[in-house]
Parts: structure tokens; C-alpha cells; sequence
């Protein structure tokens, strides 16, 4: 099962404390890249496509999707 809204944005909150937002997106590009493209795994590949849409949502608008 994916994580759900509330998991990835505590996720999201967790990362914010220790590395700036554009570094975020950067490390969740490459994971994407690396993991994301390659996996079977429906659930993780969906967790790590959600979390890249709530950094990208949060960069263009400020909100949290």
C-alpha cells in the first residue's frame, strides 16, 4: 500500500528540518531516476511519484496539494 497524504507530508516535514527544499526535490528526482522507473513495485513507486508531486505542487503554488 502507498503512504497516504498525511505520511508523505510528515516524510516531507521530516526531510524539510535537516536539508533546504530545493535539495529535497533534487534527492527525490534522482530516486525517482534510480528506484521509481525501475521497481515493481507499485506501492513504493507510487509513494516516491507522490511525495515529488507534493514538492513540485508546493514550489510552483506555496500550497500543499
Amino acid at each position: 500500500m502507498a503512504a497516504s497524504k498525511d505520511e508523505i507530508n510528515t516524510i516531507l516535514n521530516i526531510l524539510g528540518q535537516y536539508f533546504p527544499d530545493t535539495m529535497i526535490e533534487m534527492m527525490l528526482e534522482e530516486v525517482w531516476e534510480e528506484v521509481g522507473v525501475t521497481t515493481s513495485n507499485k506501492s513504493l513507486r507510487d509513494t516516491i511519484a507522490g511525495m515529488l508531486t507534493v514538492v513540485k505542487v508546493y514550489w510552483t503554488t506555496g500550497d500543499s496539494p
